[in-house]
């Protein structure tokens, strides 16, 4: 978000920084709530692999 305030203060007066900052603020606070859950999933996953009984052919 560092290289963004350049940018908003060099094309326009700077009244749309603030609305940048809530903006990535919340895509990052997506995307972290995201990976987490992904992170959650994926542990249970792999538990529920290791406990299950395995099939055997023949």
């Amino acid at each position: 978000m560092t290289g963004n305030l350049p940018i908003a203060a060099g094309f326009g007066n700077g009244t749309g920084a603030p609305a940048g900052y809530l903006f990535a603020t919340l895509v990052r606070t997506v995307f972290s709530v995201y990976a987490a859950a992904m992170l959650l999933v994926t542990a249970v996953l792999a538990y529920f692999e290791s406990t299950s009984p395995r099939r055997r052919s023949g």
